[in-house]
C-alpha cells in the first residue's frame, strides 16, 4: 500500500469512526492541551479512559487517540508542522486535518524532512482505526518464506483479501506465489518446475529460458517442457 493509499484509507475509516462523546453526550472531547493539569476527571471513572483523547499521553501522541476527534487533532498537529516548514506564505491549515494533509502530501513527499516519522504514525493510526471497525487481520497457518513470521489475510470494507501479508517484513504473497517460494527453498535441489515458475523464481524472462532450450544449453522434459531449476539457476548466474 502506497503512502497515498494509506492516508486515503485512514480518511475513509476516520469518517465512520464512532465518537462516544458526540454520540452519548453531544459534546466534543476534552481539550488535550489540559493534560497534566488535574481536575474532576482524575482517575477517569466509568471507563472514560476509552472516550478521552490523550489523557495518558502528550497531546497529539498517536497512542492517546481514542476518538475521531483525537484523529483530527493528531492530523492537525502534522498539518501545522508541514505548513511551518514550508514557510511559503500560504494560508494556515484550516478545516479537516486529514484532508489538508492529503492535499499537501505530494509536497511533503518531496520536501518534508521527517516524512518517515509521519509515515510510521500514519500506519499506527490505520491499525487503530481498523481495530475499531473490526477489520483486524485474520491470522493464517502459513509462514513467511522471507522472515518466518505468521502470514495474515487483511480485512477490508469489501471483505477478506486473497493475498497473504507478513506484518514482520511487509511482504505480500498470492497463493501461487507462496507455492513458488516453497519451491525456491529448494533452488539448489534437482527439481523439475515449469518454465514460467523458473522465470519468476530466477527473475528472468520466459524468452531467455526458451533461448537456452533452443541452443541446447538447457533440456526440457516431458509434455509440459519442464526444466530442472538448479540447471536454469546455473545459467542465470
Amino acid at each position: 500500500m502506497t503512502l497515498h493509499q494509506t492516508l486515503e484509507r485512514v480518511i475513509r475509516l476516520a469518517t465512520t469512526m464512532p465518537d462516544p462523546w458526540a454520540v452519548i453526550l453531544g459534546v466534543r472531547g476534552g481539550d488535550p492541551t489540559r493534560f497534566g493539569h488535574g481536575g474532576p476527571t482524575d482517575g477517569l471513572p466509568f471507563r472514560l479512559d476509552l472516550t478521552t483523547d490523550f489523557w495518558d499521553t502528550e497531546p497529539g501522541d498517536v497512542r492517546g487517540i481514542r476518538t475521531k476527534t483525537g484523529v483530527d487533532d493528531w492530523a492537525t498537529i502534522w498539518a501545522w508542522s508541514w505548513w511551518e516548514w514550508a514557510d511559503d506564505g500560504s494560508s494556515r491549515p484550516t478545516g479537516n486535518g486529514l484532508l489538508w494533509l492529503h492535499t499537501h502530501l505530494d509536497w511533503a513527499i518531496s520536501h518534508y524532512p521527517s516524512l518517515g516519522e509521519f509515515e510510521e504514525e500514519l500506519a499506527y493510526v490505520l491499525r487503530a482505526l481498523e481495530h475499531v471497525h473490526g477489520l483486524d487481520p485474520v491470522q493464517t497457518d502459513r509462514t513467511c518464506p522471507g522472515c518466518g513470521g505468521q502470514l495474515q489475510h487483511q480485512v477490508t470494507e469489501e471483505g477478506l483479501t486473497d493475498t497473504y501479508d507478513c506484518p514482520g517484513c511487509g511482504s505480500q504473497y498470492t497463493t501461487e506465489g507462496l507455492e513458488l517460494m516453497s519451491i525456491s527453498a529448494a533452488l539448489t535441489a534437482h527439481e523439475l518446475v515449469s518454465q514460467n515458475q523458473a522465470a519468476e523464481l530466477l527473475g528472468i524472462s520466459r524468452f531467455t529460458i526458451s533461448s537456452w532450450i533452443r541452443r541446447g544449453q538447457l533440456e526440457a522434459h516431458g509434455t509440459g517442457k519442464r526444466i530442472y531449476l538448479d540447471e536454469a539457476r546455473e545459467l542465470a548466474a
